[in-house]
C-alpha cells in the first residue's frame, strides 16, 4: 500500500492545474510502488519538485517528478545510466534526464516502469559500493546538533 502525499505536497498541489495534480501523484504512487520505503524531499521553487531518495540526502535521489506552470516532467537523477529506449528520455545534461508525462507518455507504460526500477536498482548498487548509507546521515540522526561541552561559571 503507497503511503497518503506529506500534508506539505498535497498543500503545495492544491494550487496547480488539477490536470497536472493528477500527472504528479500518478508519477508518484508509480515510482512509490516500487520504491516501498523511500524518501521524498519537497522542494517548491519555480518549479514544485519531488526527489525520491533511498537516504534522507538530495545527492542519494534516483527519481523525481518536477511540476511546472505547463506539464509534469518525471526525472532520473542519473538518466544517462539507463537503459532508455531511443529518444524515450529527453535532456542534455552531464547525468540528469527526464519524461514529459502526458502527450502520449503515460507513468504506468511499461518502459517506464522498467526507467523506475532500473534507476532504483542502480541507486542501491551505488549504496552498497559505499557500504550503506553514509557514516555522515547516520551520526546526524543520533547527534542533530554539534556537540558542545557544558560550561559551567566558576563557585564564588
Amino acid at each position: 500500500m503507497i503511503r497518503d502525499p506529506d500534508p506539505e505536497l498535497t498543500a503545495f498541489l492544491s494550487t496547480r492545474d488539477p490536470a497536472l495534480r493528477e500527472l504528479a501523484l500518478a508519477a508518484r504512487s508509480a515510482i512509490l510502488a516500487q520504491a516501498g520505503d523511500c524518501w521524498e524531499l519537497i522542494y517548491d521553487t519555480y518549479a514544485l519538485s519531488t526527489a525520491f531518495s533511498l537516504t534522507e540526502e538530495l545527492a542519494d535521489a534516483f527519481c523525481h517528478v518536477a511540476v511546472y506552470k505547463k506539464h509534469v516532467n518525471l526525472g532520473f537523477n542519473r538518466g544517462t545510466e539507463l537503459d532508455a529506449p531511443s529518444g524515450l528520455l529527453q535532456g542534455t545534461g552531464k547525468l540528469i534526464r527526464h519524461l514529459r508525462l502526458g502527450g502520449g507518455v503515460e507513468v504506468d507504460a511499461e518502459p517506464v516502469s522498467l526507467l523506475i526500477g532500473q534507476a532504483i536498482e542502480n541507486a542501491n548498487a551505488r549504496l552498497s559500493q559505499r557500504g550503506g548509507v553514509s557514516w555522515w546521515i547516520s551520526w546526524r540522526r543520533h547527534y542533530p546538533r554539534p556537540w558542545r561541552p557544558r560550561c559551567s561559571s566558576p563557585s564564588p
